[in-house]
């Protein structure tokens, strides 16, 4: 879609209720999304990328008239929330390396937690190294990988997206970072309405994308591998 696509239409209220009533409708169809059996990770995520995008709208219009960067964040998020569903719906069985993400992301989480210790034995750290090779374990035990994130470019690339991606990350790029543009820019010029309309109909749409992939999805059960659940694994704390 083109910019002239995605100019806001309609009042400050107006706006405020769609970005209400689009979360709302999420929200059921994340509710009715199957989750089959407690193997089915392909469900699982794709609940919880729904609930993910409704909860950002929500925010949206709950902090509707912060900044631009904000708004910037949104939309980007939504749409890096847009390419991951559409990924795993295009290949399911990711959904368990998806899973995996998780705790990968936890032990980097932990890590740079550690490593703010000027002493890396300090007794008051035990409990975290601890849950370190805890997570490894679980790993281990249902031979999971510990799974690298999927970058934007990654995504964008496997669904098809680049055109997408040209248009607006190029955009986002200039709000999500203390970007020269961003720094040096008045504040009239950088946060011109006519920009932060561009990211709330961003958001909006991919908000509706997410929504439309959601209700669109049906199928046979897609299952996984047997042993623990999806639901269980992704404490990983068994």
């Amino acid at each position: 879609m083109k910019l002239g696509d995605r100019i806001r239409l309609g009042s400050d209220a107006e706006v405020l209720d769609g970005l209400r009533e689009l979360s709302s409708r999420l929200d059921t169809a994340g509710s009715e999304t199957p989750v089959r059996d407690k193997n089915d990770c392909f469900g699982f995520a794709l609940h919880h990328l729904v609930a993910y995008a409704s909860a950002r709208l929500r925010r949206l219009a709950s902090l509707y008239s912060a900044g631009i960067e904000f708004h910037a964040w949104t939309a980007r998020n939504l749409f890096e929330a847009c390419l991951l569903c559409e990924y795993l719906l295009s290949d399911p069985p990711k959904a368990k390396e998806f899973t995996a993400q998780k705790a990968k992301d936890e032990l980097q989480i932990n890590e740079g937690f550690i490593s703010l210790s000027a002493d890396h034995n300090d007794f008051n750290l035990r409990p975290v190294i601890e849950r370190n090779e805890h997570i490894r374990r679980a790993l281990a035990k249902h031979s999971l990988p510990e799974a690298r994130y999927w970058s934007v470019p990654f995504l964008v690339e496997k669904t098809h997206n680049e055109t997408e991606y040209d248009a607006f990350f190029k955009l986002y790029s200039k709000y999500v970072h203390p970007s020269a543009w961003l720094v040096l820019a008045a504040p009239d010029e950088a946060d011109k309405p006519e920009l932060r309309n561009v990211f709330l109909v961003q958001a909006q749409y991919y908000g509706a994308r997410i929504l439309k992939l959601t209700q669109d999805f049906s199928g046979p059960p897609i299952r996984q591998h047997e042993g623990e659940g999806c639901q269980e694994r992704r404490t990983f704390n068994e």
